[in-house]
């Protein structure tokens, strides 16, 4: 599973289930850029028409100076969108409309409710390159037609009969711009929720929206598409992966370069890091500035008594963590017992002011090892800054055995509790698919730091899920193992680990890539890996050792085939 070329694999994940295009919210405000560079907009007696006065011409160079050339998206409940022009009437197919052009249907902006009106619903579909393709009641599509209409050139038509036609591929813009980031945006798209059992022992229920992941509609896979693939396709991903390389590797570059010109400002705090001395030479992640801490204190005397301890020639320095600093006096611990406990560390509900936090900590009696570990994984979260990553906030301790590191709280929890509390037909494919790109976006951020960061422990206990941000990434050390009370047959977090990491062999960052094939045996079966394996002999579970034997001689490999799953899971674990 995922043996070789595994790094390559994260790029190509991006490719194969890369944000839909289509992924438009009510009320939307677009533009439709053609293939010629002009924009599709509204046009008042263009076309000497007796039937209506507007129809639809691509004419426009500049959206943002042309309100006809803005269409707010209405989504129809049914799959489809309608388009409303600046006039209050919707864009529509219209059947000899226009006297003398080349085809019966024309595009008119003619429709008052596009409830009532078929024709002026149109489906959208991916077309691939950042574009979409909008297809009529009819079955054609809406293209760019060049003289179809008398001496008219560039009007919208309903002619072309697939996407394929460079001229019915058009590209989203909104304000004037276009992202491909356009459909990877935290808040709610059009859909419907799914309401599932709560994961917290309430006996209530909870709503999972659809942006359980990230914001981003991707169509739904037909689970009887075939499995082949061609040799054209499996090309394309592997160049569309090694320029998608390229493109990461330059934007980092690029950012390094801006960070040893400016100083870094805290997106979430507006608090600009005036500390230019850290340790910013051989890495290119942003430095934090405690919101809680004056900017530019550098008074050496308020240096806390147990900021560096000395025990049997240990040294456990704590003054790395004094700018990440936190007040023990602003954090509340909301609940008798810990949220989350493993066989080193606890986590706890809490407040810092009036946001809600995680706070995790070692267990009492921890030993200097285990601190120095806490205070190393610490740092690292504090250099981290990414939307598919846990956000670090801060750290708190009076010594360095009671250190407590405060991180945001994701109120769904852990993939594995999430998992273990839904059916596959709750948690569906296409929210799956959206947690999966945030996975694999938090990996591919991680892989493309300098120095390289490998997370090592990638597993569902380590993936978290919030209603509104989505999926992130969270644990990068040791101090927080897997709930003891929720492994069965001894599989532990050896399950997910690489048989190079299991033999002690040397390993990159390809062992993360061989975790994530084992991630998604998870979201296709809900079970844990290898949980339904049994001896052949006794028909009993098989025990810790069998299945490492197994796994590291590339003889078995977790189950993947769940109910419904997609192929394309199946073929890329």
């Amino acid at each position: 599973m995922l043996h070789s070329g595994r790094c390559v694999l994260v790029a190509s994940v991006l490719a194969t289930i890369a944000a839909n295009q289509c992924c438009f919210k009510d009320g939307d405000i677009v533009s439709l850029k053609s293939d010629i560079g002009l924009y599709l907009g509204r046009c008042n007696q263009c076309i000497k028409s007796e039937a209506f006065a507007d129809s639809a011409f691509v004419n426009v160079k500049d959206p943002s100076m042309a309100p006809r050339a803005k269409w707010k998206v209405v989504n129809t409940g049914t799959g489809s969108i309608a388009l409303q022009a600046d006039s209050g009437n919707y864009l529509a197919r219209c059947t000899n409309c226009a006297p003398g052009a080349t085809y019966p249907d024309e595009a008119f902006v003619q429709i008052l409710d596009w409830k009532t009106a078929p024709w002026a619903q149109w489906k959208c579909h991916d077309a691939g390159d950042g574009k979409i393709a909008l297809e009529a009641d009819t079955g054609n599509f809406l293209a760019r037609c060049s003289g179809c209409v008398n001496e008219y050139s560039n009007t919208g038509m309903l002619n072309a009969k697939s996407w394929e036609d460079p001229s019915a591929r058009w590209q989203i813009e909104q304000n004037g711009l276009f992202s491909e980031d356009r459909c990877v945006s935290v808040g709610p798209t059009l859909g419907n929720t799914t309401t599932i059992p709560s994961t917290i022992a309430t006996g209530n229920t909870t709503t999972i929206p659809n942006n359980i992941a990230i914001a981003t509609s991707i169509p739904q896979s037909d689970p009887t598409q075939s499995t082949s693939s061609s040799t054209g396709i499996v090309v394309g991903i592997v160049v569309g992966a090694a320029i998608l390389i390229v493109i990461v590797a330059l934007i980092f570059i690029r950012r390094r370069k801006q960070q040893a010109k400016a100083h870094f400002t805290n997106n979430t705090t507006g608090v600009q890091n005036n500390d230019t001395t850290a340790d910013s030479t051989n890495q290119i992640l942003p430095h934090y500035q405690n919101p809680y801490l004056p900017v530019g204190n550098t008074n050496t005397n308020d240096e806390p008594k147990y900021d560096k301890v000395v025990d049997d020639d240990k040294i456990l320095d704590m003054r790395p963590l004094r700018k990440y600093r936190l007040d023990t006096s602003d954090l509340v611990i909301l609940n008798s017992s810990p949220i989350a406990s493993g066989a080193f560390g606890e986590v706890w509900l809490g407040k810092l002011g009036s946001t809600t936090v995680a706070i995790k900590r070692l267990k009492k009696q921890s030993s200097n090892f285990k601190i120095q570990k806490f205070i190393e994984e610490v740092i690292l979260m504090a250099k981290i800054d990414s939307p598919y990553i846990v956000r670090f906030i801060g750290a708190s301790w009076l010594t360095p055995e009671d250190l407590s590191c405060v991180v945001e709280y994701m109120d769904y929890g852990d993939l594995r509790s999430f998992l273990a509390h839904t059916t596959p037909k709750q948690f569906t494919w296409q929210q799956k698919r959206l947690s999966i790109l945030a996975v694999v976006k938090g990996l591919l951020y991680l892989h493309s730091c300098a120095p390289r960061i490998i997370h090592r422990d990638l597993k569902s206990r380590n993936v978290l899920l919030d209603s509104n941000k989505g999926t992130k990434l969270t644990d990068f050390g040791e101090s927080r193992e897997m709930n003891e009370s929720t492994m069965t047959n001894d599989v532990g977090t050896f399950a997910w680990m690489a048989p190079e990491v299991m033999l002690a062999n040397k390993y990159n960052a390809s062992a993360d890539i061989y975790s994530f094939g084992v991630l998604l045996s998870e979201y296709a079966t809900h079970q844990i890996p290898y949980s339904d394996m049994r001896d052949p002999v006794t028909k009993q579970p098989c025990n810790q050792f069998q299945l490492i034997n197994q796994i590291t001689s590339g003889k078995l490999k977790p189950t993947i085939d769940g109910p419904n799953t997609p192929k394309w899971i199946i073929e890329l674990a």
